[in-house]
């Protein structure tokens, strides 16, 4: 694949047509997922996506009907973790959030970006795999803008692999260190899972909600 600047000196070279041939050569397996703000982004991007060539994995929410972030960004950082997928994007109000549990997994780096900056230097120098927006600070329009040069823009390398190494090397030390919890959402309570409450067990903000009016 052709690095940053060899993509831009080809790109000035071809016509609007000829760029989207191009772009269509550089195809991606990518996930995306987000909560019921960042649903209607989510189906833009999806159908941008498609049209571009690129073959997506949808992790959810598929309404607009409440949903917990952590869920989706959870289930879009694992694909991309275990490789059933090249690259990932997360949707919420802020990008943060997702971005947060995302990178929780081994070999996560994911990057809010909100303009040209963010999405050129999260690729450049941190070699990002998964993309956090908040759809309260980038539009629809804008996030085709940015998606598409995120993924069309290289990792650099460089000095830029030895801090990647080091952020590696960070996740060695604490895996073992770390508590392992289980993640229980609202879908398990309604399940009626045998529920045991203690230190190992984190329920989101519904399932909370869910477990109390189900224990009265």
């Amino acid at each position: 694949m052709h690095n940053e600047y060899n993509n831009i000196q080809l790109l000035s070279c071809l016509d609007e047509k000829n760029i989207q041939h191009y772009l269509l050569i550089m195809r991606y397996r990518i996930a995306i997922g987000s909560d019921h703000g960042g649903f209607p982004l989510k189906e833009v991007l999806i159908r941008y996506l498609q049209s571009l060539g690129h073959e997506i994995k949808d992790c959810g929410c598929y309404s607009p009907a409440p949903y917990d972030f952590p869920i989706s960004a959870r289930a879009v950082a694992h694909a991309v973790m275990t490789k059933s997928v090249d690259r990932g994007i997360v949707i919420d109000g802020a990008g943060s959030p997702s971005a947060i549990v995302a990178n929780k997994f081994p070999g996560i780096r994911a990057s809010v970006v909100h303009d040209e900056f963010t999405a050129k230097i999260s690729r450049e120098h941190s070699d990002s795999n998964v993309l956090a927006f908040g759809v309260k600070c980038v539009s629809e329009d804008l996030a085709k803008t940015l998606v598409e040069l995120w993924l069309r823009i290289d990792f650099l390398g460089g000095k830029y692999q030895k801090r990647i190494d080091m952020i590696t090397e960070v996740e060695k030390e604490t895996k073992d260190v770390q508590p392992k919890k289980r993640f229980v959402t609202a879908r398990d309570i309604e399940a009626n899972q045998k529920i045991e409450l203690g230190p190992d067990v984190l329920l989101t903000p519904l399932a909370q909600e869910l477990f109390k009016s189900k224990s009265k």
